[in-house]
């Protein structure tokens, strides 16, 4: 903000900021505005009426501002801003961020603050010192320049991801170089046009100098692939090009270069001879924040009727016309607010089937723009496979299954079924309620919306709502006391006083427990006789492992 007599306003819905609300580094505070499903009062044209938007918020921002004043008329601007600030409802990260600002309005504190707040004077900065001017006064407009550097040290930083710029490169000032920093995942786009009678476009790479990847990488298992760094030019018959690529918080360069075009008939005879040394370009940028659905949890996958689900266990069909090939597409949605990986499971009992997995660039649907993680149409009937998506991050996911289109071209119908869910990713050792000392890290198993992450020492047990808990085994983690059940350390009465049949020898019960791996199962040796042991199972601990061994006793 170039003004200090601004505040910049968000919408929120609820407690978290709206879905349609921008945000950034200039966010300075949310308030109530409503959705398209639950408009909120405000002012309709001459009168009032319900509806929903940034407008809202920013009415209803100024409505607290005068009140606040009204409170105390001899407030200055800067002490209204600062008493906003102060006294909003922190959400999310603690502080300030750039998703919610300072928080949630809350206009009953912030007028009880006006009220006890002593005005101050306040002058502010002198943007413009005229002068007095003899005879007409006259004014030089000028640019804002964002012309690129010549090497990354000197490169043009950009204040917003979101920028444009005309230059050349040429035999003398081969490279230029721009700055951006971003603040949140989401997708990095640039379009270069080539200008002013130029013949060829010069080149376009992104870069990074912190050794981290250009562009954000995902895997699939049990086939590795990888998303790359969007480049391009060096192209005779365009006059333009768009590339893009989904990006982590960071900062990047976007680098421009004369591309060396040569033209000669007989290259293999004469000497190559570079016609073109300079290349005129208009740059542009523009970064879409990627913006999954709002809800509970870390991710939510929806149903083709709309229905919202935390897994997917689907038995469903896809009908094959040959006169409208497309439609027999069948689109599930996953939207994910925190980092994770995908399971799915497809077969189909008629034929092979299809499925593809894409990323959404914002909120767009299936035919907006986007990267194809992964598409296959070779799963084969009866031989339902399980495939894993790796390292997927904040945003919107489409998962699109087709039929296998027959060589006779007639219309069917062909079941399938598909199964799903989401896992959060493990923290490491030492990160959240994982202690230091958890050891190295084995699997995550989800059940029901939790995910319970195993390491070598214990293991994370993660609810839904987020709320995470720890156990470090052998810990003793406590159990309920059940009537009449055998305690850990007691003994066990004989069979015949429990009408069990013949009687056995009283054996004491270990103290200890199972592990939940086969690197923790517990050990109790050789098996002679009868031993008893006391464990427990449920949501967060779905397994035990023992280990013994038989000999011509046992």
């Amino acid at each position: 903000q170039e003004f200090d007599n601004i505040i910049t306003v968000g919408a929120s819905n609820e407690f978290d900021r709206a879905n349609y609300s921008s945000y950034g580094a200039g966010l300075d505070i949310l308030t109530e505005g409503g959705s398209l499903d639950n408009p909120v009062l405000s002012t309709v044209k001459d009168g009032v009426g319900m509806m929903a938007g940034t407008s809202v918020a920013a009415a209803r921002a100024t409505g607290v501002v005068s009140l606040v004043w009204a409170a105390n008329p001899d407030l200055s601007y800067r002490q209204v801003i600062d008493i906003f600030k102060l006294t909003a409802v922190d959400v999310k990260t603690p502080g300030w961020d750039a998703e919610t600002g300072a928080g949630l309005l809350n206009a009953i504190a912030a007028i009880e603050l006006a009220k006890k707040t002593t005005p101050q004077d306040y002058t502010p900065f002198s943007w413009v010192a005229p002068f007095t001017w003899d005879g007409e006064g006259k004014v030089t407009p000028s640019d804002r320049a964002a012309s690129g550097g010549n090497t990354l040290a000197t490169a043009a930083v950009q204040p917003d991801p979101n920028f444009s710029d005309s230059d050349t490169v040429d035999v003398n000032n081969r490279e230029k170089y721009y700055e951006v920093t971003i603040e949140q995942p989401g997708y990095l786009r640039y379009t270069v046009t080539r200008t002013n009678g130029t013949e060829w476009l010069p080149s376009v790479e992104w870069l990074r100098t912190d050794g981290k990847p250009v562009s954000r990488q995902f895997s699939f298992a049990p086939t590795g692939i990888s998303g790359g760094a969007a480049g391009g030019g060096g192209d005779a018959n365009s006059t333009s090009m768009t590339r893009g690529i989904f990006v982590e918080p960071g900062t990047y360069y976007l680098k421009t270069s004369l591309v060396n075009s040569y033209q000669s008939p007989e290259f293999w005879l004469d000497p190559p001879v570079q016609y073109t040394t300079v290349q005129n370009y208009d740059l542009s940028t523009a970064f879409i924040p990627d913006l999954p659905a709002t809800f509970s949890g870390a991710a939510q996958f929806k149903t083709p009727d709309g229905q919202r689900v935390a897994e997917l266990n689907i038995s469903s069909l896809v009908n094959y016309d040959p006169a409208n090939p497309d439609s027999a597409k069948v689109q599930y949605w996953l939207d994910v607010s925190e980092p994770g990986n995908l399971t799915l499971k497809i077969g189909s009992s008629a034929d092979k089937i299809g499925l593809l997995a894409k990323k959404i660039i914002g909120q767009g649907d299936a035919n907006s723009e986007g990267q194809i993680l992964f598409s296959s149409g070779a799963i084969r009937p009866d031989q339902a496979q399980s495939l894993q998506l790796l390292n997927l991050n904040k945003g919107r996911y489409l998962l699109e299954v087709y039929p296998r289109r027959g060589s006779n071209n007639q219309p069917f119908i062909q079941p399938f079924t598909i199964n799903g869910f989401f896992s959060r990713q493990a923290p490491n050792p030492g990160e959240g309620q994982v202690p230091s000392n958890a050891g190295t890290f084995a699997k995550t198993v989800t059940s029901n919306g939790v995910d319970t992450h195993y390491y070598a020492n214990g293991y994370l047990s993660v609810q839904p709502s987020g709320y995470a808990t720890w156990y470090t085994y052998g810990a003793g983690v406590p159990l309920p006391t059940i009537s009449g059940a055998t305690q850990p350390g007691a003994s066990v009465p004989p069979f015949s006083t429990l009408g069990l049949g013949t009687p056995t020898p009283v054996t004491n019960v270990p103290p200890d427990y199972a592990g939940n791996s086969f690197n923790q199962a517990r050990n109790i040796g050789v098996l002679n006789g009868t031993q008893t042991f006391q464990d427990f199972l449920g949501d967060a601990d779905p397994s035990d492992y023992y280990r013994f061994e038989l000999n011509n006793d046992s």
